[in-house]
């Protein structure tokens, strides 16, 4: 079994988990089937053994590739600089790093673990024999989820000066350096940033969430956090009426459980523009199959696919792709 040490330097902490119901089971069986290619399937069959027999009898913790990439990039000396005061992640102070998207050149703040995420893995990008669910150039996308703001850097790479990304954390530490990143980016023009969580409703209202300032002094990232009760939220659905879209291409989802909801909250949407769909199904249990089969029984114009990638249990990504 492979374990990556970087983010476990203990070692891997996911354990054996009781098996689901029986009366889940049915459901399971049901998006098992649903996903549109073998390696989706594979994939969801490699979690379930990952979770309820163990990591090491799992295909995904034996998977050479990842650790190598990984091991590579982590070993290759890379020059970053300071940023005062800067808070820590994983024991390591964020850093201003100097790298390259899609043939751009970019300037993210970050630890050399993120790093990796942003110049190695794709994950919330799916290019699979002829499946894609990639932001092409011009599309309107919504980020959930932005943290430090690097996704939100990659997706201007792709839709390019005549495209639009609007990201969402609540977390105003995430929200300032996200907007701070475009900024020095030259993206302001691009990405809109708000510093409010995404969910079925919008609280207290549209207008408070969006408005909420992200400039409380804060000396943590949270890079898992959950919406708060009184934490400002919207629902896409409100968003996408106040803003009198025209379009709507993508959504990414990386929000920390509260994906379901955030779903419920854009279904009419959904149901209008036939977005692509990168959601992670992997903050709950039961996300892993409960999100795929709500999607496609209420979307049946989707085909579903999966991806994963690490070592471990986290960074699974359902991909939703509308049929012609």
């Amino acid at each position: 079994m492979l374990v990556d040490r970087y983010r476990f330097p203990s070692g891997n902490p996911d354990r054996r988990r009781p098996l689901p119901e029986l009366r889940a089971w049915p459901d399971i069986l049901a998006a098992h089937n649903a996903f549109a290619d073998r390696e989706s399937r594979r994939l969801f069959r490699a979690l379930l053994v990952y979770r309820y027999v163990g990591p090491h009898a799992s295909a995904g913790t034996h998977n050479r590739e990842i650790a190598t990439a990984l091991e590579s990039f982590m070993t290759t000396e890379r020059r970053s600089e300071p940023i005062g005061g800067a808070p820590s992640l994983l024991g390591e102070p964020v850093s201003r790093w100097q790298t390259e998207y899609n043939g751009q050149p970019m300037t993210v703040e970050t630890i050399r673990y993120g790093l990796f995420w942003t110049d190695i893995s794709d994950q919330y990008f799916l290019r699979r024999n002829g499946a894609l669910v990639v932001p092409r150039a011009g599309d309107v996308v919504i980020d959930c989820g932005a943290c430090m703001g690097d996704t939100a850097l990659k997706i201007a790479a792709h839709v390019g000066p005549a495209g639009k990304v609007f990201s969402f954390d609540p977390w105003p530490f995430h929200a300032a350096t996200a907007r701070r990143v475009a900024e020095r980016n030259g993206l302001a023009g691009t990405i809109e940033t708000y510093c409010c969580g995404v969910s079925d409703r919008s609280h207290p209202n549209l207008d408070h969430a969006l408005t909420r300032e992200a400039d409380r002094i804060e000396t943590s990232i949270k890079p898992g956090h959950q919406i708060g009760s009184d934490e400002p939220t919207i629902a896409i659905d409100d968003f996408c009426r106040a803003r009198s879209l025209a379009r709507l291409d993508y959504i990414k989802m990386d929000i920390e459980g509260s994906e379901s909801d955030a779903l419920a909250g854009a279904y009419d949407s959904i149901a209008r523009y036939r977005p692509m769909l990168a959601v992670c199904v992997y903050h709950k249990p039961a996300d892993l199959w409960e999100i795929p089969l709500a999607i496609k029984r209420r979307f049946p114009f989707y085909r579903l696919y999966l991806g994963h990638y690490s070592l471990h249990g986290e960074e699974t990504v359902l991909y939703c792709a509308p049929e012609a």
